[in-house]
């Protein structure tokens, strides 16, 4: 438990030096190990899966975005005498929410990847891990609007450790207990 606030501790420094999350948050940041999240491992045999990016959270926003320069377009059609210090202002702020939301969906490495669970280890992307080689797993939640903010941190035998920002995922029951549910079983039926 020594070893997970220590890596509690670094990561929420980390976040801290990159001004990511404020101050506020980051204090009430909480790191729990995936067996203290699903706890029961007697579920019917579970296959393989992968956890990617939530398609329909990229489609809302690509949608919201489309909608915002449609509505601008739009205005610029119909009225006649539209106020055009207004309209910049609707423009520049469209114009940033567009870029955020391109920029997060599809060239952010760090938020698109995709998780890999099977008998054999977790595979983020191109990495392979192997559960002999993972010691712990966790989720450290950095509470804010909605679900917050939550990492999937992996605590390799060596002490180093791996963290992923599960911000893209969704998923019904939710990533988190989602996920730890497929690390906690597979991890305990390892081959």
């Amino acid at each position: 438990m020594e070893l997970l606030e220590s890596i509690h501790q670094k990561i929420i420094s980390e976040l801290d030096t990159r001004g990511k999350v404020s101050q506020f948050l980051l204090a009430n940041a909480t790191i729990r190990p995936t067996s203290s999240i699903y706890k029961n491992n007697q579920s019917p045999s579970l296959k393989s899966r992968a956890f990617r990016p939530s398609r329909p959270i990229k489609i809302f926003y690509i949608v919201f975005a489309v909608s915002i320069w449609a509505a601008i377009f739009y205005a610029i059609r119909v009225q006649k005498d539209i106020n055009q210090g207004g309209l910049a202002i609707v423009m520049i702020a469209s114009l940033i929410i567009t870029i955020n939301v391109l920029w997060q969906f599809f060239y952010d490495n760090t938020l698109n990847f995709s998780i890999q669970i099977d008998p054999l280890g977790i595979t983020v992307d191109d990495q392979f891990l192997e559960w002999e080689k993972i010691r712990e797993t966790s989720i450290l939640n950095i509470p804010g609007r909605g679900r917050g903010l939550n990492y999937l941190i992996i605590i390799l035998e060596n002490d180093e450790y791996l963290s992923f920002e599960l911000t893209n995922f969704y998923t019904s029951r939710g990533i988190v207990k989602s996920l730890s549910k497929y690390i906690e079983y597979f991890k305990a039926h390892a081959a």
